[in-house]
């Protein structure tokens, strides 16, 4: 699995120019938005992640890297565990640099609300790339694209009414912190439901 990992690294250094034009981006919208910095630099998080992760399948298809993959002496479930490892490792190099731009702009002030944020921004992006990811690998880059891009529309106009009506302002302090509590083992069981799933519809793949 290391020379799967490298291969995937190599290819986020030749997007190097890419990423960078991105992050110029990111930060010159922070600097403009002056109360607003945190906002940019939690969008940059998740953005990020996943046009970086995303981008490797993409990679991998126009080089056909699949046929090759499948040839060698590693196990199909190896394959997929890089990518979810891979997009792990995103996801905290991406949290890092974050947060340090997120103390530079906006100082020690508000420490834990920073790190609450950074924290949420990472488990965001963890669940977005974990719904899309068997996509990908049923369906491949584009039409995964398309499916998330109706998803997306599609849940907030269902559960926006929905969540409306439950009245969710009324909650307790309590109620609110077993909530946030429970959501870092949410994310991880759709981590893991997302990669058990990635590991089937490869294993019953064809080439």
């Amino acid at each position: 699995m290391k020379g799967l990992l490298i291969k995937d690294f190599l290819y986020l250094k030749q997007q190097g120019r890419a990423l960078l034009v991105l992050l110029i981006f990111f930060v010159a919208f922070a600097v403009m938005s002056k109360g607003g910095a945190m906002t940019a630099i939690s969008g940059l998080a998740v953005a990020v992640t996943l046009v970086v992760v995303i981008n490797t399948f993409a990679f991998d298809e126009g080089s056909k890297w699949d046929i090759y993959a499948f040839s060698l002496p590693v196990r199909k479930k190896q394959i997929v565990l890089e990518k979810y490892v891979f997009l792990l490792f995103m996801t905290a190099a991406v949290t890092l640099i974050s947060g340090i731009f997120a103390f530079a702009f906006q100082g020690m002030e508000n420490f834990s609300e920073t790190l609450l944020t950074l924290a949420a921004c990472a488990g965001i992006g963890i669940t977005i790339c974990s719904v899309i990811l068997p996509f990908v690998y049923r369906f491949g880059v584009q039409k995964a694209w398309l499916i998330c891009l109706i998803i997306g529309i599609a849940v907030p106009m269902i559960f926006t009414p929905l969540i409306r009506q439950a009245h969710l302002n009324t909650l307790g302090e309590e109620a609110i912190t077993r909530i946030s509590w429970s959501l870092p083992f949410i994310v991880a069981l759709i981590f893991i439901g997302s990669y058990l799933i990635s590991c089937r519809i490869v294993e019953n793949k064809e080439l």
